[in-house]
């Protein structure tokens, strides 16, 4: 005799399984708009070390997974890789900079709020079919993520007019 539980509710997700480095993440399939390689002529580095690739005409913010969750091994070339075009809730637009596409599956998200402090970017966890631990990211935290600060003389003249 054995017992069972089952929980009443699980949450799935369409996600993209991307690699970055030795790790993998999922992006919600909702959010991607495409993916592409882009050409070097279409980065432009901008103040504060932040990077843009120009793309049917809009300028899109970079977001390197590498450099926010510390990847070894990734590829810090954006032309090298993929960048994946993903749109927040709020219509905002960001580039995802990421190694390569593994492909798409449906993920049983897991919380990390009960074992976890609350990470930046991350809504959650899932386990692969090979047993791997992949995180699942949050759009509207990385589009938060990864933006430089504006300089303190700019803070304070804009405190001065005002």
């Amino acid at each position: 005799r054995f017992t069972l539980i089952i929980p009443l509710t699980l949450a799935v997700l369409d996600g993209m399984i991307v690699a970055v480095g030795t790790e993998r993440y999922i992006l919600p399939l909702t959010s991607i708009i495409e993916s592409y390689r882009p050409e070097k002529r279409s980065i432009r580095s901008m103040a504060g070390g932040m990077q843009v690739a120009a793309i049917r005409g809009e300028y899109i913010r970079l977001v390197y997974l590498h450099d926010l969750f510390g990847c070894d091994g990734a590829r810090t070339d954006p032309t090298d890789g993929l960048v994946v075009l993903v749109e927040t809730a709020q219509g905002a637009k960001i580039g995802v900079v990421v190694d390569e596409l593994i492909g798409q599956q449906q993920v049983v998200i897991k919380s990390l709020l009960d074992n976890f402090e609350p990470i930046a970017g991350i809504s959650g966890a899932t386990i692969l079919g090979n047993g791997r631990v992949a995180l699942i990211l949050d759009i509207e935290e990385l589009s938060r993520m990864g933006r430089p600060m504006a300089p303190p003389q700019a803070a304070q003249g804009s405190l001065a007019a005002a």
